[in-house]
């Protein structure tokens, strides 16, 4: 079945992985493709609406001409199937005939998958696609879509993280509630719930920061100020617990740091920065390499699916390895031509081959099972 992407990426994909072809098609189309597969009431939709929203500045013999142009394409994109015309003028996509995710996450949402909806929510609907001399109305209903998946995204996260603690599961409820309140960072219910996880977490200064990101952005944006709760709760967290406000002996001076550690830190900076570079390379390796390669022979399709094993720290800083798997799988996320699995979505994996640890380390083997079981392309 043919996959439709328009979360975070926008095309059309054929095959299962790890050999996935991308199919050409010109941006205008898709978009009448995501119109079809999006608009409310799904089903048909009549082309004089179809030639207004999409081609209002032409005549009616050359937009009726364009709309015909554009189904033709389609057709051969698609197969003679998923496109269906009723009574000459209306036009409709059969129900099941193609996925996309965009109607999978809202099919996740309704039933309560909130982690499937969040792995499938990579970014706004068309994100960062701009479309020629379409109307004003086709720029709102892009806009009213945007608005809809995306509230429905930060309430699927909100749920997962309710979920997640009522189960007694604090690091992923703390996990879900960055990612609501990434979705929605002016929701103050969402950005309470952060800073109480996190003041349970003992990160009491990260607490504070959230909230002086919130007041800031209020401030400057809407010339406001956080709700009183939201301030509240503020000062009940800057307030030191008496037990510590008057130490019996000053603490020791910390001592210098030595020339070891140093080294390490000048290391550790270097792995980073090697991290990013390394990442660069081979983004650019994939997308021009003209030379037998994955993608060439066919083993790594455009558009396939790849997962990133968590690195082993074997140096003094503590936090290493984090920032250097995390920094990989930034940037390879950023590649138009691969997917990266979230962490999101591999946990969710994780639960379903029945992990007894989904949120423990992603090591080189659990990774290759993941791969094996989820389609993946690489390790």
């Amino acid at each position: 079945m043919l996959r439709f992407h328009t979360l975070g990426s926008f095309e059309l994909l054929e095959g299962q992985p790890p050999t996935v072809r991308l199919v050409p098609v010109q941006s205008k189309r898709l978009a009448l493709l995501a119109y079809l597969a999006l608009a409310h009431p799904r089903g048909f939709h009549r082309r004089d609406t179809l030639l207004a929203l999409f081609w209002p500045e032409l005549s009616e013999e050359e937009a009726r001409r364009a709309l015909r142009q554009a189904l033709h394409h389609l057709r051969r994109a698609l197969g003679a199937g998923p496109i269906e015309t009723r009574a000459d003028d209306q036009v409709g996509l059969r129900e099941g005939s193609i996925w996309c995710d965009a109607l999978a996450f809202e099919m996740a949402v309704a039933e309560g998958r909130s982690a499937d909806a969040l792995a499938l929510y990579r970014n706004v609907f068309l994100a960062g696609v701009h479309l020629p001399e379409v109307s004003v109305e086709h720029e709102e209903w892009i806009e009213q879509i945007r608005a809809r998946l995306h509230g429905a995204a930060g309430q699927a996260a909100a749920a997962l993280s309710l979920g997640a603690e009522e189960a007694g599961d604090l690091d992923g409820a703390l996990e879900a509630a960055r990612a609501a309140w990434g979705l929605r960072p002016e929701d103050e219910p969402c950005t309470r719930r952060l800073m109480r996880l996190l003041d349970r977490q003992g990160d009491r200064a990260q607490a504070l920061q959230v909230y002086e990101r919130l007041a800031s952005r209020l401030k400057s944006e809407y010339q406001t100020a956080p709700q009183s709760e939201t301030v509240a709760l503020a000062r009940s967290l800057r307030e030191v617990p008496p037990e510590i406000q008057v130490p019996k002996a000053p603490p020791p001076a910390p001592e210098p740091p030595s020339a070891t550690a140093s080294r390490g830190r000048s290391r550790a900076t270097w792995l980073v920065a090697a991290a990013v570079l390394s990442v660069g390379a081979l983004l650019l390796w994939l997308s021009r390499s003209a030379s037998p390669t994955l993608l060439s022979t066919g083993e790594l399709a455009a558009g396939s699916r790849i997962i990133v094993a968590d690195f082993e720290n074997h140096s003094r800083d503590p936090l290493l390895a984090d920032v250097v798997t995390a920094t990989l799988r930034l940037g390879l996320s950023q590649s138009p031509v691969i997917r990266v699995l979230s962490p999101s979505a591999a946990q969710a994996a994780r639960r379903r081959m029945q992990d007894p640890d989904p949120r423990g380390p992603l090591t080189d083997s659990v990774a290759q099972l993941l791969a094996v079981r989820e389609g993946l392309g690489l390790v």
